[in-house]
Order: structure tokens, then C-alpha cells, then sequence
């Protein structure tokens, strides 16, 4: 290019030749292509599902879609092994117009702030992120982006985000866009038949008895705690406040006494009893919290076993069948206040204080 340049300017001798950029014979150079971002963790989801809830969740009457993104179905209302779940709990200022027919709206949606539900943002309190692979567990959001639109009649969606671990995310799906309704708050609930694998708990001696009856608080679970105590994202756990006349005979490998225990009465501590203040099931895949308001359970031992076996009912009305056949993990508290908050132990407390238990999740 020099060389044209210099040619025309002699030709021309004292007189100016104009000469643009654009007028030689080689094109512009095109300009480098951005290196691809690389992700710590990519997934391109097969599954798409979600629950539409109306505006019932709304702080000022946005509509709420609570919708799933995962390489693995969720089977009877459990997580696989080896799986990948995203969980998004977003805001929009547009309603379903066609119940039997709800899309998400197009759009694209932040992270929004903890306890608001501002329309354009998906909430840092009820979404997650969960590897249920060895080694996984259960993550929270920083930060992030997710971009929805439609190609034909099929949902694209484009997000990327920031764990509470640091870790950055980049999730796409395409395809159906299945979301059910659920804007009534309760939903069609179906009983639950659980086999627990774990049974942790707390056993407080009299300090929480009317009568000096002996209180063993039990924690029946399928995913057990985390290495903080807490509950982990994906499990259901029953949380059981048991009354009895007797003390465990071996402090060092406490468990239930044998007997039958009914629901008792609001603010009682009878023996053989549990009481309703303090059992509940709640299921931390579908985020959500339910009293126990009545049944019976049957405590037996075989050996260093501890079997359970109950039939509960809880305030949506749903029956649970629950068993237990295992060596518990009950820690001894009965000389000494519970490190936990006042027999509301922390692996009963769920995210944050939000009542989950209208938040359902059909599966």
C-alpha cells in the first residue's frame, strides 16, 4: 500500500491526489474473533420443566415461574444420581395467557436481590444449583443472566451465571417449553411412601418436657446432612419431636424407645407422643415445607437396629408412609443446651425464612 501511495503522489507531481483507505485493491483485514469464554461448568440441559404460580408470590403482584433446566429427569419426585439441576424462580410482568398452553416469557432475566421479586429477575433465595455426581452438592447464586426466546414453538434458553463458590455456569436448552400450573398454592399432592437412609437427631433429655417426659428430636432423611449440619439441596427429610417416659440407657448410642407415638396436642409434651409444633416434612427438591398434623409411628429395635415405621398426614391432606431400619445418629444434648437455636435445629431450617410450604413443585 505505501508503494501505490507513493507512485500516485509523483504522478501527480505538485498537485494532490486523493487517495482513501478504501480505494486500494486489498481488502480490510477482518478484525480477530473473541476467544470463546470457557465456562467451569457447561451444560446443555435435555429436561425442561416447571410450575407456574401466578402472581401469588409476588411482592407487587409480578407472576412467578419456577422452572427446572437438568440433564436427568427427576423420577417420583427425587433427583438421580450423577445429575446436573438448575432451578430458577422467576419474576415477570406477564401472565400465562393460555393455562393449558404457559410459556415463559421471552426476555432476559438477572439475578435479582434476596426477598424481592422485582419482574425481569429470578430470586437468589429459591434458586440453585445442584450436582448430585460424587463430590457435588448444592450451590447458590451470585450473579447471572438468563436469556429466553422462541424458535418455532420451542423454548431457547441461554444462561450464564456465578456460584456462591465462585464457580461460573453456562446452561442452554432448546426445545418444549412444559409448564403446569399451580397458581392455587396447594396443587395435586400425592402420598409419599419414603424408606429413609438416615436418621439423625438430638436427644434433649427434660429441658423442653411440661412433665419431665424425655425428648428425642429425629431427623429422617434420604440425602443426610451436609459436612455443616444443614440439609442438602435435593433430599426430603421428616423431622420428628418425640416425647417419651424413658431415658436412653446408652448415652453413647441413643435411640428411640420402643413403642408406639402419636400426634400429640399443640404445645403438650405428653409421653408417647410427638408433637405437631416441631415435625415437619420438608422437601428440598421442590423447596417446600409441610406440618404434620396427624398419624402414629411404631419404634422397635432388632440388635444395634432401630426400626421405624409411621404413617403421618400433613396439612395438605397427603399420607406419608415412612420406615426406618438403621443404626441413628442421635447426639446427646440432655446436659447441656442444644448448640442449635432452641430445638429449631439449623438442618431444619431450609434457605431462609420465606414460607416454602405454599411453594409446591408437582412432579
Amino acid at each position: 500500500m505505501k508503494r501505490f501511495y507513493l507512485a500516485a503522489l509523483m504522478c501527480a507531481a505538485l498537485s494532490f491526489a486523493g487517495c482513501s483507505k478504501n480505494s486500494g485493491s486489498e481488502p480490510e483485514p477482518e478484525p480477530e474473533p473473541e476467544p470463546p469464554v470457557e465456562y467451569d461448568v457447561t451444560l446443555e440441559a435435555s429436561v425442561f420443566s416447571g410450575f407456574y404460580y401466578g402472581q401469588e408470590f409476588g411482592n407487587n403482584m409480578e407472576y412467578n415461574y419456577f422452572v427446572h433446566l437438568s440433564d436427568l429427569e427427576y423420577v417420583g419426585g427425587y433427583t438421580q444420581e450423577n445429575g446436573h439441576y438448575y432451578t430458577f424462580d422467576i419474576f415477570s410482568n406477564e401472565g400465562a395467557a393460555d393455562p393449558e398452553n404457559i410459556k415463559l416469557p421471552a426476555g432476559t432475566y438477572t439475578l435479582g436481590v434476596s426477598g424481592e421479586t422485582a419482574a425481569g429477575t429470578f430470586t437468589p433465595d429459591y434458586s440453585a444449583y445442584l450436582d448430585t455426581t460424587e463430590g457435588g452438592g448444592k450451590f447458590l447464586f451470585e450473579s447471572g443472566e438468563i436469556v429466553v426466546s422462541y424458535d418455532g414453538d420451542n423454548i431457547v434458553v441461554d444462561a450464564t451465571l456465578v456460584d456462591d463458590a465462585g464457580y461460573s455456569h453456562h446452561v442452554t436448552y432448546t426445545g418444549p417449553c412444559i409448564i403446569d400450573e399451580d397458581s392455587s398454592g396447594s396443587g395435586d399432592l400425592e402420598d409419599v411412601t419414603f424408606e429413609a437412609v438416615f436418621c439423625d437427631g438430638e436427644y434433649y433429655g427434660s429441658q423442653y418436657s411440661l412433665n419431665g417426659e424425655f425428648n428425642y428430636f429425629v431427623l429422617l432423611s434420604d440425602l443426610g446432612l451436609d459436612d455443616e449440619g444443614y440439609v442438602v439441596f435435593g433430599g426430603h427429610y421428616y423431622s420428628i419431636d418425640i416425647f417419651s417416659a424413658e431415658a436412653p440407657s446408652d448415652l453413647a448410642n441413643i435411640m428411640v424407645p420402643a413403642g408406639t407415638y402419636t400426634i400429640g396436642k399443640e404445645g403438650e409434651t405428653a409421653a408417647g407422643t410427638f408433637t405437631p409444633d416441631y415435625t415437619v416434612y420438608t422437601d428440598m427438591a421442590s423447596l417446600s415445607e409441610f406440618y404434620i398434623v396427624d398419624g402414629s409411628l411404631t419404634v422397635s429395635h432388632s440388635g444395634t437396629n432401630m426400626v421405624l415405621e409411621g404413617t403421618l398426614i400433613d396439612e395438605a391432606g397427603r399420607t406419608h408412609t415412612v420406615s426406618f431400619t438403621g443404626v441413628p445418629s442421635i447426639t446427646d444434648y440432655s446436659s447441656a443446651l442444644s448448640s442449635f437455636d432452641s430445638r429449631n435445629p439449623k438442618f431444619v431450617k431450609v434457605i431462609n425464612a420465606k414460607p416454602m410450604a405454599r411453594k409446591i413443585a408437582k412432579r
